[in-house]
């Protein structure tokens, strides 16, 4: 890294944002990050190989929070909904996130995507980190996606679980599933 100083600096911006600056987020959006921005700045972190545990440790605390909010939402809006029991937990019409993103509406930021997971899941295990709640919350995290990732990020969610040492066999289970219905799809190496 050329300038360990600027990593430095944004590293403890980020822990201050998501520490000290948590009981701020109600008043202000400059100390709450999205997920999207969590995805991020994880995956920035782990490309300039800058492996701090706190900060991942911080990263996942944040995306923990903002799925847990996201969940909140979709609960408190099936309340009022009679057929409350047929709406999907974390099932996306990305579509309709796209479009909804180009008129502008900033709620798509947070909705936990295939593709959120796997650049968090792919940060993670680039730094090697194996704090216990995390490996607990990745596999409901991918299994409430429900399928609803690429074929890419099928491999790299087998891939980022194997390198963080995740042993869960009904995890396993239903990747394979998915796999299988993707198998015409895929090239071999």
């Amino acid at each position: 890294i050329k300038h360990e100083a600027l990593v430095h600096s944004l590293r403890d911006e980020v822990i201050y944002r998501a520490t000290v600056g948590r009981s701020l987020q109600e008043s202000s959006n400059i100390y709450r990050f999205r997920l999207s921005a969590v995805e991020q700045l994880a995956q920035a972190f782990a490309r300039f190989a800058f492996y701090d545990q706190r900060l991942f440790f911080v990263l996942f605390d944040m995306a923990r929070q903002r799925v847990r909010e996201f969940l909140q939402k979709v609960e408190s809006a099936g309340e009022g909904n009679e057929n409350s029991e047929q709406l999907p937990k974390l099932q996306i019409d990305a579509a309709k996130a796209v479009r909804e993103a180009s008129r502008g509406d900033t709620s798509v930021h947070d909705i936990p995507s295939g593709r959120g997971l796997t650049t968090l899941l792919s940060a993670f295990s680039k730094s090697r980190s194996d704090f216990h709640a995390l490996l607990r919350w990745i596999p409901k995290q991918v299994m409430a996606l429900q399928g609803q990732y690429s074929t890419s990020q099928l491999a790299v969610i087998f891939n980022s679980c194997t390198r963080l040492g995740i042993r869960n066999r009904p995890l396993y289970y239903e990747l394979l599933g998915h796999s299988k219905l993707r198998i015409p799809q895929m090239r071999p190496a």
